[in-house]
């Protein structure tokens, strides 16, 4: 897809305000089926949940959790929002014993509809969503769709037949694989085509050489799934939220421009404007891949040609879930739309202010490895190490943390009781540049 500027009537990436950004149906424009008043989040306790468990709190909505362990409940100490919680071993995961654990429960404190995230494997729930429903809504896309999409080489096919551009992409499944990617494509970024399957493991890697290459996927003990390989960009991401019901309508979506990125992952983003056109091929995609609940494309943005590439889709909740929310886009509220459900709390988020949103956290340890000299390629954008610096200290100053809130510092208390690690490995740094 082409949205250099003398095609797309006047778009900038700059930042607007929240109504003129989000492409979406109101929540009160579906039809509600019925009030929910309790709802069960399953998985590991992290920041896309503690997201969902504040957007509940919110909207008057009580949220329980269930979180993968061995130990005994800890919700308590997660985030005030949170209703209350048990433990489901993981030894139960993928087991009749487990989702009879998980309908139990969900009964027991009468959850009228549960969402889990990646650590929970969704398409377990997904296949047994007859054991939970009617009773229990099951607010995830189904097994066949996730099947679709946990490849990359799939996401890929489909991304082409919507309409997306797509970088030259070439999938390694063998050593001379390797020896067939062209040249001119280097320098290359290396990513598994499906997650968790390559040994050893990585998310992402740059590869400036042929040699570089074939030496990479010889060191592999498994090519299991393959290698995609695809030339490497240094420029922003693009992120479009969305959400679309069981009934195939999108009930929302909604973009976001990834400025800086810290081991290819999103460090702080702003809401822009959705580029013409765009809206429409996420809404092919999702059609052809019959997603439903929650999802977010990664895109990438080339600002010399105009150009947006497609580079994968995540079907559940994900690590910018948290980041979005503080932009005012209100994941778990919409996902609650897209199954029929209307909460009577607090509609407007409060937050919608914000215009900048870093995780301050993971900041830190950005600041820690550029005194270390220890930043990579994907690291966005290259820079001078002054200049990395100077603009991470005005991410801390001014930038808003996607974590703290002054509701819940309980849950801001939880996620951030590390940063004393990472200040003082920050200090440590500097005492040995000295």
């Amino acid at each position: 897809m082409s949205t250099s500027r003398d095609r797309t009537s006047g778009w900038s990436l700059r930042s607007e305000v929240a109504e003129q950004l989000d492409q979406s149906l109101p929540p009160d424009s579906l039809p509600a089926k019925r009030t929910i008043a309790r709802v069960l989040l399953i998985g590991s306790f992290a920041r896309p949940l503690l997201a969902f468990a504040r957007s509940a709190h919110r909207l008057g909505v009580k949220p329980y959790l269930i979180e993968l362990s061995r130990g005994r409940p800890m919700w308590s100490k997660y985030s005030r929002c949170l209703a209350g919680g048990t433990c489901l071993n993981p030894d139960l995961v993928g087991t009749d014993a487990g989702i009879a654990f998980i309908r139990n429960y969900a009964r027991s404190v009468g959850a009228e509809a549960l969402i889990c995230d990646n650590d929970c494997p969704p398409a377990w729930i997904a296949d047994n969503r007859l054991q939970f429903e009617p009773d229990t809504t099951v607010m995830v896309t189904s097994s066949q769709s996730m099947e679709t999409l946990r490849c990359k080489a799939h996401q890929l096919e489909i991304a082409k037949r919507a309409g997306f551009d797509v970088l030259p992409s070439y999938i390694i499944l063998t050593v001379e694989d390797a020896t067939k990617v062209p040249i001119e494509a280097f320098p290359v970024c290396l990513r598994p085509s499906m997650a968790k399957r390559i040994k050893p493991h990585f998310k992402a890697i740059v590869l400036t050489s042929p040699q570089e290459l074939r030496a990479f996927v010889s060191s592999r003990n498994s090519l299991e799934g393959g290698i995609v390989a695809q030339p490497f960009l240094s420029v922003p991401n693009l992120l479009v939220h969305g959400v679309r019901s069981h009934s195939g309508e999108i009930v929302s979506l909604k973009s976001f421009l990834v400025d800086r990125k810290f081991e290819g992952i999103a460090l702080a983003l702003k809401s822009i404007a959705m580029p013409p056109g765009l809206a429409e091929l996420c809404s092919r995609f999702a059609e052809q891949a019959d997603v439903t609940a929650c999802f977010h494309f990664d895109l990438l943005y080339s600002p010399s040609d105009g150009k947006i590439y497609f580079l994968e889709i995540n079907e559940r909740p994900g690590g910018t879930t948290d980041m979005v929310y503080k932009l005012a886009y209100d994941e778990f509220q919409h996902t609650l739309a897209a199954y029929g459900f209307e909460a009577h709390g607090e509609r407007c988020l409060k937050d919608s202010r914000a215009r900048r949103v870093a995780n301050k956290r993971v900041l830190l340890k950005y600041i820690w490895s550029t005194f270390r000299r220890r930043l990579s390629d994907l690291d966005y954008p290259s820079a001078t190490a002054l200049d990395r610096l100077a603009s991470s200290l005005r991410e801390l100053v001014f930038a808003t943390d996607s974590v703290f809130d002054w509701r819940d510092l309980r849950g801001s208390r939880w996620y951030h009781c590390r940063i004393s690690q990472h200040l003082q490995l920050l200090c440590t740094s500097v005492r040995d540049l000295e």
